[in-house]
């Protein structure tokens, strides 16, 4: 979840829509990802021409850490209220039959 405002690091695996959730959230990818230690994965952000921001991340599972997702989220104030998603690579290993929920949404409440 990318927070604009607020937000919390508790760990609550929870149906959407869910009242903890901040007024302004993106939710890019919903699945229980992790970032394994020792390993090149993250979260990153670049800043582009002072208008765009590109959040960046390389991920893993909890429960079976040689699954590797890539996918970004993309924002110009040139288009407000845009934000692109894009999905690099899902790598699942064949011993894990579950796919990751997609979900790309923006939650935004006055």
């Amino acid at each position: 979840i990318i927070s604009l405002f607020d937000g919390t690091t508790a760990y609550s695996n929870v149906e959407l829509p869910a009242q903890y959730i901040p007024a302004v959230a993106l939710f890019p990818f919903w699945d229980d990802t992790y970032i394994a230690q020792g390993s090149p994965q993250g979260i990153f952000y670049t800043l582009t021409g002072g208008t765009d921001i590109v959040f960046q991340y390389y991920l893993t599972r909890y429960d079976a850490t040689d699954a590797y997702y890539n996918y970004t989220v993309s924002y110009s104030t040139n288009q407000p209220g845009v934000f692109t998603f894009t999905y690099v690579s899902h790598l699942r290993p064949l011993h894990y039959p579950y796919s990751p929920s997609v979900l790309r949404a923006v939650r935004s409440q006055a």
